[in-house]
């Protein structure tokens, strides 16, 4: 079967490819779940399972909340040989992750999906001993109901493998200009993985890395692959060390693949370095870290130089990490140059695609607020911070959730500058409205957004404090009390240690 068509698709069911080693290590029963926020299996989902099979015949079976499992009708459709692959579309359960007190159909399909859910349950033992894996196709929110409603069958699962979510138009565009990777994005789709997922995956790639290595020719970029795999695994679950290992012998093999080719392996190299890079920064090991950051940077330089289209937004964005680095290693004057670049760059990447850079282009202009700030160019500093909060408030009018948070950083960094010119009565109105962004997200979430709070209502307050004006306590009070439980929690933790 052919390969998928666009670089979109590739990359959407590249997740995939990881059931292919699981199907080859295990033999007879087994239970993986493809987690498709798209929903029921597309043609391109079966193309790729099917190229992922090879010659294996799959057999499909849809189930709904109306339609329970018939094992009788599956066995019959087996293979004899056992070589079969079970594709169960069970997208139309996700009804049982709902919770609804409503009567009529709505409810009747709830409690169907659940009924269904319980009986795969009951028949997760004989369903095992057909022989044949079973991939369950399922969305978000049926893995949940799974969880819930056929625990047993879900805790006996061998896999549970994400694809990401359908490209809209914009995005497959985007997807066809640029073929650059972003290092990290394996290490986002574990953040709601558990740690026993994480623990599976991890045995699973270490046993593909030995048996890769044992080869008579091993294939290198299957194993640097497989190292960085490892990498954000251990990463994900703490192990810095062991992360930092795998990481380095990442790179160790992109450096001698692309001393080879240079053509085919240096995107590879710079992304792997970034990786390392970053490792190495929260190790603490810092003139480590800036080494292979600018390394990065080099490589991603020369690749925008041949192909600006793709390469500019990686360069971009490797830039601004080699900036954080010097900026901790009080070298702030290539802290700054280094920023400044990156602002150039997300500038005139946002002129050609405002949707895809503007987010970009205004966390980098407040990034060089404070760069300039940290120099005493004040007045600079204040123009580079009014520009990020003109654009986010634009941002955040769109998608309040996504950018409200963004909006209130670079307004806590616009209320800082207006008061080191001077300018408190101005500044009183930068942090509140900080404030009022932050408000229900710190409510919510102070954890996350606690700090980001704390640090607008100081400003907010000495603000107030030099205009001469007196706080509102409506808006101050709420977040006050939010800080103050956080504060006795963690307070409480620390004396039970």
């Amino acid at each position: 079967m052919a390969e998928p068509a666009s670089v979109g698709a590739q990359e959407r069911w590249a997740p995939l490819a990881w059931l292919r080693e699981a199907l080859a290590l295990l033999e007879g029963g087994a239970f993986f779940f493809v987690v498709d926020p798209a929903g029921r299996p597309s043609p391109e989902g079966k193309e790729a399972l099917g190229h992922i099979l090879g010659d294996r015949p799959l057999v499909e079976v849809r189930l709904s909340p109306e339609r329970s499992l018939d094992l009788h009708e599956l066995k019959e459709r087996l293979a004899p040989d056992r070589r079969s692959v079970v594709l169960l579309d069970a997208v139309d359960l996700e009804w049982a992750d709902l919770e609804v007190t409503l009567e009529g159909p709505l409810a009747e399909r709830i409690q169907g999906a659940r009924r269904v859910l319980q009986d795969l349950n009951l028949k997760r033992e004989a369903l095992a001993r057909l022989g044949a894996p079973v991939v369950f196709w399922v969305t978000p929110a049926g893995l949940r109901a799974f969880s819930l409603w056929a625990a047993d069958l879900f805790s006996a699962h061998s896999g549970v493998f994400e694809v990401a979510p359908a490209p809209s138009p914009v995005e497959v565009e985007l997807l066809t200009k640029s073929i650059e990777p972003e290092p990290w994005a394996e290490a986002d789709r574990l953040r709601n993985l558990p740690e026993a997922e994480v623990r599976g995956r991890i045995r699973l790639y270490e046993r593909q890395l030995e048996k890769e290595a044992r080869k008579r020719t091993p294939h290198r970029p299957r194993l640097a692959v497989l190292h960085m795999g490892l990498a954000l695994l251990h990463w994900h679950l703490g192990d810095h060390l062991r992360a930092l290992e795998h990481q380095q012998k990442a790179v160790n093999l992109y450096r001698q693949l692309a001393a080879r080719n240079p053509q085919a392996y240096r995107r590879d190299l710079a992304g792997s370095l970034t990786i390392l890079g970053a490792v190495l920064f929260a190790m603490g090991r810092r003139e480590e870290a800036l080494a292979a950051t600018q390394e990065a940077v080099g490589l991603y330089r020369e690749l925008a130089v041949q192909n600006p289209q793709d390469y500019r937004p990686a360069l971009a964005r490797s830039l601004t990490d080699l900036g954080n680095i010097l900026l901790v290693l009080d070298r702030d004057p290539e802290a700054l140059a280094a920023t400044q670049e990156a602002v150039g760059l997300y500038r005139e990447l946002a002129a050609q695609n405002p949707q895809a850079y503007r987010p970009a282009l205004a966390g980098s202009l407040t990034t060089l607020g404070l760069r300039l700030s940290a120099l005493g160019r004040w007045k600079e500093a204040l123009a580079a911070t009014q520009e990020a909060v003109g654009l986010y408030r634009e941002l955040a009018a769109q998608n309040p959730q996504d950018y409200r948070p963004d909006l209130s950083h670079s307004l806590g960094a616009h209320g800082t500058m207006l008061l080191a010119l001077g300018r408190p009565t101005e500044a009183v109105e930068a942090f509140g409205e900080g404030l009022r962004a932050i408000a229900p997200f710190v409510r919510d979430l102070p954890q996350a957004f606690g700090d980001l709070a704390a640090y607008l209502l100081q400003g907010y307050l000495r603000a107030s404090q030099e205009a001469g004006r007196e706080p509102d306590e409506g808006l101050v009070g709420p977040v006050r009390e939010v800080l103050g439980r956080q504060g006795e929690g963690q307070e409480g933790k620390g004396s039970a240690g």
